[in-house]
């Protein structure tokens, strides 16, 4: 994971990590911003790793089915 996948992030990205976290907005502390950044964080990278999953799956998938 890198700058540019936390710079993709998006709207629902956001609302997903928002409803995982223990702050709403207004955030208004250092505290609340970290709290959210690093749920944030937390969301998109299992969901990098679930894309990275899937994809593995498949692959092996055509692997297999490509040998029989």
């Amino acid at each position: 994971m890198g700058i540019d996948d936390l710079r993709a992030a998006t709207e629902d990205d956001v609302t997903a990590a928002l409803d995982r976290a223990w702050v709403e907005l207004p955030i208004t502390t250092p505290a609340e911003a970290l709290e959210l950044f690093n749920v944030m964080l937390d969301h998109l990278t299992s969901e990098r790793a679930r894309i990275e999953a899937e994809d593995a799956a498949r692959i092996s998938d055509e692997v297999r089915r490509r040998s029989n």
